[in-house]
């Protein structure tokens, strides 16, 4: 009988090699989805260079992303996302808002020239205008939900949102005339004036928080001391822009993080005196005083408390009738004008059913992060500046959305779907890799 020939040792098992193809065609996604994302969060506070090179660069980044969500749907099927109460809300947020858009009766309740708002409006018409604002970024959020986020992209993603905050304070202010390079060094060394510009200052806030998250979470001294350089920054102009919603959320937001997680002597040590040196630097400037400490800065003109206030009351006194506070005035009823509040401008636009609808994904998010804050251990450091960070992130559209529009605002609006994605990112985390609640006591 001829001998069997034995098998070559060296030959791969049966399958294995189409296992390392799917597992290499797996990571190439992952790296180019994970670079879409860092492009829209580098990028879009960059828009008065990045919209000259290609004006609908956000519309193909997240056309990108749309091709991509049905791709990790079918990777992860097994995950169920769909069950998450935050994504139903969300997906039925979404229909809502095309119901109101295709039933919109037109017309403007502040009788404005819509083409106030923005140059597209001299060709597109003011319902596609508000659609597209409010709903621009929500592939963000989708995609970081189905993706899912790992501590080191998290890591990467913010350090390109701190990075870019610098370079775009200077094209902002510059571009718009509005402050020059040797004014702004010149304010930042003198204190006798300010920059009266503050639409921009409340997406500071954002990298404000990514710098402190990147500086407690990095090992790196170099990075480290650059993200410190951004704090400073970043403080020194949300000052300088006299926006005092912002001041106040970045002291929410830092008063948040000290009392709130468990940070290490060192890490507690490290943010108050960072924090505390930025803030009795700039607070020695007459500015500070004159604008935040003043009761005459809290006037009624329409900049001051007072102003506001009757902005929203008139606001509120538009919707008129009982058909207005269920289902709105119409979906572009409010474009350029409006309250300054947009829990007031969504009641205008699509009445209490949408206002309730738009809020309620990022009300049920808050709620449950803050109830899931007993799950993580006293030394887990890592996952307590995740959580702070993610919690910041979703209270930015809560907050901000008194004071201002984040959903629409260009410098802000991928902000607030990029807060709901990390959210969405971290549960789905925790359904992969669930955490049992501590034992009381």
């Amino acid at each position: 009988m001829s001998e069997r020939p034995q098998p070559d040792a060296t030959a791969s098992p049966p399958g294995s090699d189409r296992k390392v193809a799917v597992h290499q065609r797996r990571k190439v996604v992952d790296i180019v989805s994970l670079g879409l994302i860092a492009t829209v969060l580098f990028l879009v506070p960059l828009h008065r260079v990045s919209g000259q090179f290609f004006t609908y660069y956000r519309e193909a980044l997240m056309f990108l992303m749309v091709l991509l969500i049905p791709y990790y749907l079918f990777r992860y099927r097994e995950l169920e996302l769909y069950r998450q109460r935050e994504t139903q809300l969300l997906l039925v947020w979404i229909l809502y808002f095309i119901l109101c858009y295709l039933f919109d009766p037109g017309g403007s309740i502040y009788g404005e020239d819509t083409q106030m708002a923005s140059a597209a409006l001299s060709q597109h018409s003011a319902a596609n205008y508000v659609l597209r604002s409010f709903m621009l970024y929500v592939p963000l959020a989708l995609l970081m939900a189905v993706r899912g986020i790992s501590h080191r992209d998290l890591m990467f993603l913010m350090f390109c949102a701190m990075a870019a905050s610098p370079y775009a304070i200077y094209l902002e202010y510059t571009s718009n005339d509005i402050v020059t390079v040797d004014e702004m060094i010149y304010l930042s060394q003198s204190g006798v004036s300010t920059v009266a510009y503050n639409t921009f200052a409340p997406y500071l806030t954002f990298p404000f928080a990514a710098s402190i998250f990147v500086f407690l979470s990095t090992r790196s001294k170099v990075v480290r001391g650059f993200a410190v350089v951004v704090i400073f920054i970043d403080l020194t102009m949300i000052i300088y822009s006299q926006s005092r919603q912002s001041f106040l959320f970045g002291a929410t937001a830092a008063g948040l993080l000290l009392l709130f997680t468990r940070l290490n002597i060192k890490q507690f040590a490290a943010v108050v005196v960072v924090v505390t040196i930025g803030v009795l630097t700039i607070s020695s400037s007459p500015i500070f005083t004159e604008r935040y400490l003043s009761p005459e800065s809290y006037g009624t003109s329409d900049a001051g408390a007072a102003g506001r206030a009757e902005l929203f009351v008139d606001g509120i006194r538009r919707v008129e009738t009982v058909t207005d506070w269920v289902f709105g005035r119409g979906f572009s009823s409010v474009v350029f004008s409006g309250p300054h509040n947009n829990y007031v401008r969504v009641l205008q636009r699509t009445g209490l059913i949408g206002a309730s609808l738009t809020y309620a994904p990022f009300l049920v998010a808050t709620w449950t992060l803050v109830r899931f804050r007993r799950r993580i251990g006293r030394k887990e450091i890592d996952r307590w500046a995740v959580w702070w960070l993610i919690l910041t992130a979703l209270l930015f559209t809560l907050y901000h959305s008194m004071f201002g529009y984040p959903h629409e605002t260009a410098w802000s609006s991928h902000v607030v779907w990029a807060g709901m994605g990390l959210y969405l990112a971290y549960m789905r985390s925790q359904q992969e890799n669930p955490v049992r609640p501590r034992a009381p006591g």
